[in-house]
């Protein structure tokens, strides 16, 4: 119980790093944080945790090595930094049923409302800022992720390269992200990729995350940034 406690209560702390004035303190744990968004930053790519980042910024630095990509904070702080600096900045969305159940079936500890409330919270404070951002679901950098990437360029005038998506090039990033699993020790629920262990936890983690009062708060969030991502094409950058 003590140990739900402790990894709840630094979950819940995390979403401070959801203000660009916390962000000093983040970047002193270089390990857990190490690509917060800094001047040098050419795209900023974030998301809710298990919303298409990996595969998504897998396949992007396949097609553009060398590429000085912030990512996998999970802090809305490293996005207001990029915008904030004028830097391409990439929002990722998934519908919260599925997002915060598979948090919840990755991590094993993490209570359904402070799961909840850390999505809630990520994607609130970063809708004052929706005309400076690119919204992209987790359907399409999954499934279309060259899509996306034209979609970026044509947002923010970039010349960021892709290749057309096959079967082909799905199998080549996902056997990539096998490979950084078995490297770090990651298997099972802890896996990059879907597999039937993480599927049957997070089925029951699903079911809770509905029945909870603040469920139709994160979906209404999301539905909101589900219309930014309809509309992706003819949004454009307030300066």
């Amino acid at each position: 119980m003590l140990k739900e406690i402790i990894k709840n209560t630094l979950f819940l702390a995390s979403s401070t790093g959801n203000y660009v004035v916390c962000l000093p303190v983040f970047r002193l744990f270089a390990r857990r944080f190490p690509r917060i968004s800094n001047p040098e930053t050419d795209i900023c790519i974030e998301g809710f945790p298990r919303s298409g980042n990996t595969y998504f910024v897998s396949a992007f630095l396949s097609w553009n090595r060398g590429s000085a990509v912030a990512h996998h904070s999970h802090l809305a702080g490293s996005a207001k930094y990029a915008i904030r600096r004028e830097i391409p900045t990439v929002i990722l969305a998934r519908e919260p049923q599925d997002a915060v159940a598979s948090v919840m079936a990755w991590d094993g500890l993490l209570w359904t409302p402070v799961a909840l409330l850390s999505y809630i919270h990520f994607y609130r404070v970063l809708w004052r800022y929706r005309h400076k951002f690119l919204v992209l679901s987790f359907d399409d950098v999954t499934q279309r992720p060259d899509e996306c990437i034209q979609k970026i360029n044509r947002r923010f005038n970039t010349t960021f390269q892709c290749e057309e998506f096959s079967d082909l090039v799905d199998e080549k990033i996902r056997a990539r992200l096998k490979t950084v699993d078995r490297r770090h020790d990651r298997g099972g629920t802890s896996s990059s990729l879907p597999n039937p262990q993480k599927l049957e936890l997070k089925t029951d983690c699903s079911r809770r995350v509905l029945r909870s009062r603040l469920y139709p708060f994160a979906k209404r969030l999301y539905s909101n940034f589900s219309g930014l991502d309809r509309h992706a094409e003819s949004t454009k950058p307030q300066n």
